[in-house]
């Protein structure tokens, strides 16, 4: 399954992006990132986190509007693996 990122928010507020907490994954040096689809391909992308709301988490940094995440079987992906939305 895969989300796409979107930025919520009125316009004079900041935007913020937040994804589920399960969604972003700890890498062997304790970065974390996230898996994205881009050009039908898996890309890792480092992701920094903010504040925890709920059962998300805000990312301050490393996503943007209509980055497409992927949200299920995330520890299956492999960088450059086929991925079909």
């Amino acid at each position: 399954m895969v989300c796409e990122v979107t930025a919520s928010g009125s316009s004079q507020a900041t935007h913020t992006i937040s994804l589920p907490a399960h969604i972003v994954q700890l890498a062997a040096d304790n970065t974390t990132f996230v898996w994205l689809i881009v050009d039908g391909k898996a890309r890792k992308m480092p992701v920094t986190m903010g504040d925890n709301v709920g059962e998300n988490v805000v990312i301050v940094a490393g996503l943007k509007q209509g980055d497409k995440v992927i949200s299920e079987g995330q520890q299956k992906v492999s960088e450059g693996m086929d991925v079909t939305e």
